[in-house]
């Protein structure tokens, strides 16, 4: 969790260390191959070698953290989606998406 957030918190700020559009920052999460099911489904848009889904960056901080929750539950978080994640967060640069 300390690592994605500290990957988030990088993506909200300029060099000069400002925070950015605050909100408007959007992100993918990598999944790899070998990923559960749960990853795939919350982080793809279809299977394994599919496009990423793209998220606001504040989507994912609002949705909070899967502990306790019940799997039927989970939702795609800024932290692990489970206690073994590997997904990793990404920045999608400007530009890149409409």
């Amino acid at each position: 969790t300390a690592f994605e957030e500290g990957r988030a918190n990088s993506f909200s700020q300029d060099k000069e260390g400002k925070v950015v559009k605050d909100g408007e920052v959007l992100v993918y999460k990598d999944v790899y191959a070998g990923a559960c099911r749960h990853c795939i489904h919350a982080y793809k848009t279809g299977d394994i070698d599919s496009e990423p889904v793209i998220f606001r960056l504040s989507d994912l901080e609002a949705n909070g953290t899967n502990i306790g929750k019940k799997v039927v539950d989970w939702k795609p978080t800024l932290a692990g989606m489970h206690p073994w994640c590997r997904c990793t967060l990404n920045y999608v640069p400007e530009g890149y998406v409409e």
